[in-house]
């Protein structure tokens, strides 16, 4: 897939900040490093994730016109689950 390289960075740099969310709540939940932020990674690392992989397929699928159904279809189901996170994170606060 070819990219400009105006959005080359950013889009490494939201590859690179993801990553590095996705590494420290995978540490959280093996090995339990900080068990006052248990709160904070639920709420907050884990609906982020999610929001973010939505967001990047949805990218994609606008970006790219190869599979671009497959894509976009992708993305929405992910937003959508983001969304019930977002929701039962409100009310159940």
């Amino acid at each position: 897939m070819d990219v400009s390289p105006r959005l080359k960075a950013p889009l490494l740099a939201v590859g690179a900040l993801t990553g590095a969310a996705l590494l420290a709540y995978a540490a959280h939940v093996v090995f339990g490093f900080a068990p006052g932020l248990d709160a904070f990674f639920e709420d907050y690392v884990y609906t982020g994730l999610i929001v973010a992989a939505g967001a990047i397929c949805l990218l994609r699928g606008f970006a790219v016109a190869e599979e671009r159904g497959a894509w976009l279809t992708m993305g929405a189901g992910l937003c959508a689950w983001a969304a019930g996170e977002i929701s039962w994170s409100v009310l159940s606060a």
